[in-house]
């Protein structure tokens, strides 16, 4: 008579739930783990303006305040950037050590509750590698020197056709995207084109500084 085969236990009915939840486990840690690489990878864009109209200074001062002008330029600048992010705003921004890019750049600090960042802007290679580095997948403004804007927007592999920047124009926008792949854009916008010069207001002349 042949022998009957034993038949082996049949496993606990929480232990058959706990495999079928493996591949749905499996599948909630891919999708948090493609989050993250998207999140890491996202695109960075820095913002770059000169500082606003300044006081009429000697040649041998190059540490000039803003003007009456400038501060209502830069008023006007705080109000085109601060929901220039429907989600969020600007997350950072930088200015040199010049009083008159900081006091540029004061009036969007104090609204979005941010510290403005010194640095050296003509530091070009460390200075845009140093922003890139901590601000990836972040919007950054940038209140610079007119002479120093082309070099920084190329260093991103931005555009090498800026034209130069006159010594009377104040209200240029340069935005600069860097996508984790594919090609840098570069944009050049007006923000204060309904912002004409007092009459009878000096707005620039070869004594004023970059």
């Amino acid at each position: 008579m042949a022998r009957k085969r034993k038949r082996r236990p049949t496993p606990p009915e929480l232990d058959r739930r706990g495999f079928r939840l493996i591949p749905i486990a499996g599948f909630i840690v891919v999708c948090l783990g493609l989050a993250w690489f998207l999140e890491s990878r996202a695109t960075t864009t820095l913002i770059f303006v000169r500082h606003t109209d300044t006081v009429v200074v000697l040649p041998e001062s190059n540490n000039p305040p803003l003007s009456e002008l400038g501060f209502e330029r830069a008023e006007l600048l705080a109000d085109v950037l601060q929901d220039i992010d429907v989600a969020a705003g600007v997350d950072a921004i930088y200015a040199s050590d010049d009083q008159r890019t900081q006091q540029t750049a004061a009036r969007l600090a104090d609204r979005l509750a941010l510290e403005v960042r010194l640095a050296d802007p003509y530091d070009v290679e460390p200075f845009m590698a140093q922003v890139l580095s901590e601000h990836k997948g972040e919007i950054v403004l940038i209140v610079t020197h007119s002479d120093i804007i082309a070099p920084l927007v190329e260093e991103l592999h931005g555009s090498k056709n800026l034209p130069p920047i006159q010594s009377d124009e104040y209200g240029n926008i340069y935005i600069v995207t860097i996508p984790w792949f594919g090609k840098v854009k570069t944009l050049r916008l007006r923000y204060d084109t309904l912002f004409p010069p007092r009459e009878g207001t000096f707005s620039g002349s070869r004594l004023n500084p970059r």
